[in-house]
């Protein structure tokens, strides 16, 4: 009787014993899920609150550095801020724009570059609407009008093709399930986007702590090199003959057919549209402006073309009152990179040059402020 009782408590203790070493494995699988995921949520918070670089590099960075110059001003400054494409993010240099507006003006003026890459019309919307929600108020923008970006064939391309969602915060979506026409499929796509920060932001979190463990084409380490105005070279010493004669081949192949036929039309028109009024309605003075591009680029332009958006820029000058700066023309073709990203060569020229186009518009603050800006344009 006691060997059978000996027996069955062995056997008992030996099942327990199984089964708790059974469970161990089931729930530390289980604990690494659910720290996994806690981790997660706590990066995706950090990101969301406080390290706006890891968001969106080329913008948070900037945000930064805004923010800090804002901060430590005496007083509140003029703020002239530069929306574009990759064409005003390398081509402008916003010391000399600063300098030339504090001289004419008398006051101080904070001028800031926010070319983003690939930017367009629904970028720059959304730049200025996240620099809005951040409290910073430009007493000027000039939103950089990229010509092929509003061919009507391709206007949808920055929606599909340019804007990462991985970039765009909570607050970006309304203004993007706008114009994709599908709230519930872009915040499904956020959503999922957003769920492992630390494989969707990895190029941007290692550009900034470790930039060599990723492919030179993926890393956003020079954007942790902008100076004090968002500006950085980003050509540099790299812009030799055959890689500069490599980029024009290539600028060709993407542009050429495009800008040749070139029809103003579709979802980009609409956006740019819905910027200018944003900017009626925030009063905040806006301008339009064409980059310089080199005489090679020019001439693929085909008559029409250069009719047809022409007639596009005319027709918002004449709805919204906004000046128009057509820099096309100002810079040679050594001054390049690809035959229309300016090298620092150039991007110094037509600074220079686009400061004076720029000072008629900020007067004295004694003065007071005309109902309308000044209309700078000038033909093809």
């Amino acid at each position: 009787m006691r060997f059978a009782i000996e027996r069955d408590r062995t056997l008992g203790t030996a099942l327990a014993r199984r089964t708790c070493l059974e469970r161990r494995p089931k729930a530390a699988v289980l604990t690494g899920i659910l720290g996994f995921l806690a981790m997660q949520m706590g990066l995706a918070l950090v990101i969301e609150r406080w390290v706006p670089q890891f968001r969106d590099p080329e913008y948070g960075q900037r945000l930064k550095i805004l923010e800090k110059r804002l901060a430590c001003a005496s007083e509140r400054p003029f703020v002239f801020v530069m929306l574009g494409s990759s064409r005003a993010m390398n081509g402008f240099i916003p010391r000399p724009v600063e300098a030339e507006l504090e001289r004419c003006s008398k006051r101080p003026v904070v001028a800031f570059n926010f070319g983003i890459t690939g930017g367009g019309p629904l970028t720059e919307s959304l730049t200025l609407r996240r620099l809005l929600a951040h409290g910073i108020r430009p007493d000027l923008v000039c939103l950089e009008v990229h010509p092929a970006v509003f061919h009507a064939d391709h206007s949808g391309a920055e929606l599909t093709h340019h804007l990462a969602l991985n970039r765009l915060w909570l607050q970006d979506l309304p203004l993007l399930a706008r114009y994709s026409g599908n709230t519930r499929q872009v915040a499904w796509a956020w959503s999922h986007n957003s769920l492992v920060p630390c494989f969707t932001q990895r190029y941007a979190i290692l550009s900034h702590v470790a930039p060599a463990f990723i492919p030179y084409e993926q890393r956003l380490d020079w954007v942790f090199r902008l100076d004090s105005w968002g500006w950085v070279d980003n050509y540099g010493a790299r812009a030799t003959e055959p890689v500069r004669q490599r980029a024009r081949m290539s600028a060709r192949r993407e542009y050429q057919a495009t800008v040749s036929h070139l029809h103003p039309g579709g979802l980009s028109c609409q956006t740019l549209r819905d910027l200018l009024k944003l900017c009626a309605k925030e009063k905040i003075p806006a301008v339009l402006l064409l980059m310089p591009e080199s005489p090679t680029f020019r001439s693929w332009y085909s008559a029409q073309a250069r009719s047809d958006f022409d007639s596009f820029l005319l027709d918002l000058h004449r709805h919204f009152g906004t000046p128009i700066i057509n820099a096309h023309e100002w810079i040679g073709e050594e001054d390049f990179f690809d035959s229309h990203h300016l090298l620092s060569s150039g991007a110094e020229i037509f600074s220079e040059r686009l400061a004076k186009a720029i000072s008629p518009l900020i007067q004295d603050p004694q003065e007071p402020r005309t109902a309308s800006l000044v209309d700078f344009r000038s033909s093809y």
